[in-house]
């Protein structure tokens, strides 16, 4: 029973990640997330519930193309999922003040999921943008 309760947290996570980052998709956000879930997100407020999750998309798909993410850790424990990544894109529009530079680019990012009734509520995120904003202005990435 424990896996199978391990295992259904990690595929919300997991069709979240898919559908939003390599796809593109806003709209799994409805499917995946609680209509008052709550993003903490270190230099940026997003709004409340579900607009929050799909402003973070909309900032980074107009900014990045291409984007693609390959999950490298994921650990269960309780109602957490906790999630690395790298991911993949090339820098197509304007970031964070920094025009296009057509470069391929790549991010690290952990977050940490509290999960509620098969859905995401809560999440905590920490992203690389020092590194990702050293690729994209030309300054040297300590991950480069």
């Amino acid at each position: 029973m424990a896996e199978y309760l391990r295992s259904s947290k990690v595929a919300v996570v997991r069709r979240f990640l898919d559908e939003f980052k390599n796809h593109a998709r806003l709209d799994i956000v409805d499917e995946t997330w609680t209509k008052d879930c709550v993003l903490h997100v270190p230099g940026f407020q997003p709004p409340p519930g579900r607009a929050g999750q799909k402003e973070v998309g909309k900032a980074i798909f107009s900014a990045f193309s291409n984007v693609h993410v390959d999950v490298l850790d994921t650990i269960v424990e309780g109602d957490r999922v906790v999630e690395r990544h790298r991911a993949e894109a090339v820098h197509t529009g304007e970031f964070m003040g920094i025009p296009a530079s057509d470069k391929k680019v790549h991010w690290t990012e952990n977050h940490i999921y509290r999960m509620q009734d098969g859905l995401t509520a809560e999440t905590w995120s920490e992203v690389s943008f020092h590194d990702l904003l050293a690729q994209i202005s030309g300054a040297k990435s300590s991950t480069a």
